[in-house]
């Protein structure tokens, strides 16, 4: 959509062999996520990056996803990337990944291995707010809502909300 009239433009068509799960603005561009394997005739695997005005691929961003994406957020040149799967670009990560915004790489400082599907992300300040179907992330024991450090992935062991039912 054009920002200042809200019309439609008709340049922005991309095409996903799947379905788009997820969505997350950047400065250049938008991310989606979800569960296909190639954007614009190109591989792709979950997820992929967008010209906002042209929808053309990104070709230097490549973080190809073994799994399904379910949410994505960004904060200081990062992605945050949330679903069910057990590796992004080749690097073993499982269910959260923190990835360049730039390349797609995994950046290797930040593994909280949550034990189950994430399908909620949000960042304040240098912490992110995980919610999904897992029992224990960053090496802390919470059911379905946690708070994790966006720079380590460890968990905040203050941080509970009392979640009980699944």
């Amino acid at each position: 959509l054009d920002v200042t009239t809200g019309a439609l433009r008709s340049t922005f068509n991309p095409r996903v062999n799947g379905e788009v799960e997820t969505i997350a603005p950047t400065t250049t561009g938008v991310l989606v996520g979800g569960g296909f394997t190639s954007a614009n005739t190109a591989p792709r695997a979950g997820l992929a990056a967008l010209s906002a005005s042209s929808a053309d691929l990104d070709d230097g961003f490549v973080a190809d996803v073994r799994g399904t994406v379910d949410a994505l957020t960004v904060a200081g040149g990062r992605l945050f990337v949330g679903g069910a799967f057990d590796g992004v670009q080749g690097v073993a990560r499982r269910n959260l990944a923190a990835v360049s915004t730039m390349s797609g790489r995994p950046l290797a400082s930040f593994r909280p291995e949550p034990n189950g599907r994430v399908t909620a992300l949000a960042v304040r300040d240098a912490r992110l707010y995980v919610g999904g179907r897992f029992t224990r992330l960053g090496g802390v024991s919470r059911r379905a809502l946690a708070l994790v450090s966006a720079l380590s992935g460890r968990g905040v062991a203050t941080f509970d909300a009392g979640v009980r039912a699944p």
